[in-house]
């Protein structure tokens, strides 16, 4: 993953984490008859949850074990559960920084590239080589500067 598309999603995630901030800020207390109960304000809770559940979807998708333990935990305005939404948050971000996202990279280029090929092959069917090749030598292009740049190898860009 490229530095600029690393230091955007660090970014993104430092200001989910300072929203976190801001709702545990607005801690209250309320008690029954049996239980004390911490709470933080709705708005800044639903500013965090949405926010954050948004990120984790555009990030790692719909099946993520981070977004579904997000949405497990963070179910209401209680000050334990917006800590356990930072948790969440805070795990995404060491990732994010150690670079272990890179291979969420790898697997939707990879998706990409298939749908090409398969584009190329409907070319070809229909009797379109050019553009068939033209595609074709696309991908093998894009795919070898994508290896290259992950292990390290100089390009040329012209």
């Amino acid at each position: 993953m490229s530095k600029k598309i690393n230091n955007v999603l660090i970014e993104r995630v430092n200001h989910l984490i300072e929203l976190a901030n801001k709702s545990l800020a607005t801690k209250f207390t309320t008690e029954d008859s049996f239980h004390w109960y911490n709470w933080v304000s709705h708005e800044s809770f639903y500013e965090f949850q949405t926010a954050s559940q948004s990120f984790i979807l555009n990030v790692y998708g719909e099946n993520s074990p981070y977004l579904s333990q997000f949405k497990q935990s963070i179910v209401n305005n209680k000050y334990e559960q917006v800590l356990a939404g930072k948790g969440i948050i805070n795990s995404i971000k060491t990732e994010i920084e150690n670079g272990w996202l890179g291979t969420l990279k790898g697997l939707m280029s990879s998706e990409i590239f298939s749908d090409f090929l398969e584009m190329s092959q409907h070319l070809l069917d229909e009797n379109y080589k050019d553009p068939a090749a033209v595609m074709i030598g696309s991908v093998l292009e894009e795919h070898l500067r994508q290896l290259s740049l992950k292990h390290g190898i100089p390009i040329n860009e012209m």
